[in-house]
């Protein structure tokens, strides 16, 4: 989900919205209740829940039937709705509700995403493995499973460095009280931060494909996209801005705006990258998927932001440990954001036993 203040939503349409504001719209709350039988044999329920239907099919993958799952869906909603009435999306909940069961031995899923369909690399992973252990003094149950972690690691810390200042300075109640300078200001600053992520995805994908290149071919890449910058008419954007907070027309034309400044970076970076000698026209072309591909991810991961976590593993006979804070019974639970994996993996562990 993103977040409706004027820091996401507006000010950040100026650069590339779709990268900032994230290609889903809705928070989605991740609950699986995960069975382990005393056979081996594993069941898992998901439900997702979301105020969009947009997140169920755009941003990061939800099970499918085509991946084995047995989908149902199902919407709630705060209130009844009268006669000739139709409640808003804000007024509703949806649910996408998956069910599979796995035989003794069978591989564990490490993703929603389909590999017939997506690439799975873009997707949350999060390999599970069930390791069944026979002792002399009973059957040990070993349930692991680890969110991967994913994204930049820059681009947060790009974020607070050079959005820092503007984080709580601005929301839509607001924007038509802003001074020349806050606005001139902020703009600079958003525009700064665009930049630099694209710079972040093009050097990636420069690595890709050419690992061993000499510096310079990067550094004059470089360059020719932040001289770009430079060359912004400011101006122009905040008197579009300023237009644009009652104005969806101008909000559209912002958005053009941020797409076609992308598009003569990742232009300028690839005459220079050509203009080097290094670069092949196959190499260019593999950087330009290679970009895509690093600023899709980064989209996946943005719009996973602010997303819940409720997991929840029954076991066969008796809790011997586990890294889980909730213990009921035979049931440990783990709930929380997806913060938790951003930066490194995260690890959800549980060991039982059967008495012989």
């Amino acid at each position: 989900m993103r977040t409706n203040n004027f820091r996401i939503a507006k000010l950040a349409a100026v650069f590339v919205t779709a990268t900032v504001v994230g290609v889903g719209i809705g928070c989605v709350r991740r609950t699986e209740r995960i069975t382990v039988s005393p056979d081996g044999g594993v069941r898992i329920h998901v439900d997702l829940e979301s105020k969009s239907l947009e997140e169920f099919t755009n941003g990061d993958a939800s099970p499918t039937t085509s991946m084995g799952w047995k989908i149902t869906h199902r919407t709630d909603s705060k209130k009844s709705a009268g006669p000739n009435e139709e409640l808003n999306d804000e007024e509703k909940e949806y649910h996408l509700i998956a069910d599979r069961a796995f035989a003794p031995g069978e591989e564990l899923p490490d993703s929603f995403a389909d590999p017939a369909k997506t690439e799975v690399e873009l997707h949350t992973r999060f390999p599970t493995e069930l390791i069944v252990e026979e002792r002399r003094d009973a059957t040990y149950y070993h349930f692991k499973r680890t969110y991967k972690a994913r994204g930049f690691k820059q681009i947060p810390v790009l974020r607070k460095s050079l959005l820092n200042d503007e984080d709580d300075s601005f929301s839509d109640e607001n924007i038509e009280k802003l001074t020349d300078e806050q606005l001139m200001n902020a703009i600079s600053a958003f525009a700064d931060f665009e930049a630099a992520k694209i710079l972040v995805f093009a050097r990636a994908a420069f690595l890709d494909v050419t690992p061993s290149a000499p510096q310079d071919a990067w550094l004059v890449a470089h360059r020719e996209a932040t001289t770009l910058l430079h060359d912004l008419d400011l101006r122009k954007l905040a008197d579009m801005l300023r237009k644009g907070s009652n104005d969806e027309q101008a909000m559209a034309e912002l958005a053009v705006e941020g797409e076609q400044f992308e598009t003569d970076a990742v232009r300028a970076i690839k005459d220079a990258l050509r203009g080097s000698g290094q670069y092949s026209a196959a190499q260019i072309d593999e950087f330009t998927k290679r970009y895509d591909r690093h600023k899709h991810y980064d989209e996946i991961t943005d719009d996973l932001e602010d997303e819940d976590f409720d997991i929840t593993v029954e076991m066969p006979g008796e809790i011997v440990a586990t890294n889980a804070r909730k213990v009921d019974g035979s049931a440990v639970s783990w709930a929380f954001p997806s913060e938790m994996f951003r930066f490194s993996d995260f690890d959800l562990m549980v060991t039982s036993r059967v008495p012989r």
